[in-house]
């Protein structure tokens, strides 16, 4: 018998890709929502979302344009890491992504706002 590790999800972006340049390679993490509903106890349908979090290693390029909002289909394998020590002791589970996909179609533009001025770094109050 073969183990079968293996998720696909599609969901939106809760943020614009996290990209990590680290000494031999890249990280881009993501955090996608994917919803759904449910009957309740009391007969009406319940929304949920849940929030999964993905890690890229140097193999999606396509993950780093990543912005919120975005439908972003990944596959991959679920992995469970730990962080911290003692009481402090932190555990993740992820997918670690090898592939993604993002749906340029379903992509939300971004607004362009011409009531806004122009500002310099010199008018900046800080």
């Amino acid at each position: 018998m073969t183990d079968i590790n293996k998720a696909i999800i599609r969901g939106r972006a809760a943020a614009d890709a996290s990209v990590k340049h680290l000494t031999n390679s890249t990280l881009v993490t993501l955090r996608i929502g994917t919803d759904g509903s449910y009957q309740g106890k009391d007969g009406r349908m319940v929304e949920r979302v849940d929030w999964h979090n993905v890690a890229c290693w140097n193999v999606c390029e396509q993950a780093q344009g990543i912005r919120k909002g975005d439908v972003v289909q990944v596959e991959g394998q679920l992995r469970t890491r730990s962080y911290g020590e003692g009481a402090a002791k932190k555990w993740v589970t992820e997918i670690v992504a090898s592939k993604v996909t993002v749906d340029a179609q379903d992509r939300e533009p971004r607004a362009e706002r011409d009531d806004v001025p122009d500002r310099s770094e010199d008018d900046i109050p800080f």
